[in-house]
This record gives structure tokens, C-alpha cells and sequence, in this order.
């Protein structure tokens, strides 16, 4: 049984960068999007603990 892929065919695919554009902004994009990440927890409970306070300065009436 023959080799699938000779060393010409390989050194040609490794040669091809058609498409390379999309992945280096899908790695872009992801890594922007876990940089993120822990900004938006931070936020979440930062605003949750506002609207904490709030509700309990409006309830007692301050």
C-alpha cells in the first residue's frame, strides 16, 4: 500500500496560505473574547451590588 500524501504534496500544503486570514481572526476573536471575560464578571457583580444598595435605600427610604 502506498503512502497517501508524497513529500512534494506535503511540502505544497504547508506552502498554501489560502485561508489564513480567517483563522488568525477566529484566534483573534477568541482571544479578545477570554481577555474579556473576567472584565464582564467583575462588572456583573459590580452592578449586581448596585442594584442591591439601591433597592435597599429605597426600601428603607433613604
Amino acid at each position: 500500500m502506498g503512502r497517501l500524501f508524497s513529500k512534494s504534496s506535503f511540502i505544497v500544503f504547508c506552502a498554501d496560505d489560502a485561508g489564513s486570514n480567517a483563522i488568525e481572526y477566529c484566534i483573534m476573536a477568541c482571544t479578545l473574547g477570554l481577555a474579556l471575560l473576567p472584565i464582564f464578571n467583575y462588572l456583573t457583580g459590580t452592578v449586581s451590588t448596585q442594584f442591591s444598595n439601591l433597592s435597599s435605600h429605597i426600601a428603607s427610604g433613604k
